[in-house]
């Protein structure tokens, strides 16, 4: 009976690992994909910002895999037998999943503050470029 359990504590362990793995990855593409729009606009200084904040932002997603793939690794050295079986059938409890999702959404939202406010400081600074070269070239 003891062996089920911990096979059971595992599985679950092992399925919210890699769904913390698969959040982080793709926050990581949202945040990248951020920085190459910043860049293909060619905004002057201002991409630097959100990648920053983008490399920051990504380890507290991070940090709560690590202790899922700790106790994961740890019951895998323990019984290497349980590495076969596969996630299917085991559903993750809602307090695992509502700690996830506590943790993704507000940095979510950071990432997409600091994306808009880049942008559009971006985009201010580059029409006031753009202004002073056309004033400047009816100057002359």
């Amino acid at each position: 009976m003891e062996q089920n359990e911990q096979l059971r504590e595992y599985l679950i362990i092992k399925k919210e690992a890699y769904h913390w793995l698969l959040w982080w990855g793709l926050a990581y593409l949202i945040g990248v994909a951020g920085v190459i729009i910043l860049l293909y606009n060619d905004l002057p200084s201002y991409n630097r910002y959100f990648s920053i904040l983008t490399i920051i932002m990504l380890p507290i997603w991070f940090v709560g895999a690590f202790p899922l793939f700790t106790a994961k690794n740890q019951i895998e050295k323990e019984h290497p037998e349980f590495k076969a079986v596969k996630t299917k059938e085991v559903a993750v409890p809602m307090s695992m999943r509502k700690k996830r999702y506590l943790m993704l959404l507000p940095a979510l939202a950071v990432v997409a503050f600091v994306f808009v406010q880049s942008y559009q400081s971006g985009m201010a600074e580059k029409e006031k470029k753009e202004i002073y070269e056309i004033i400047q070239q009816y100057r002359n």
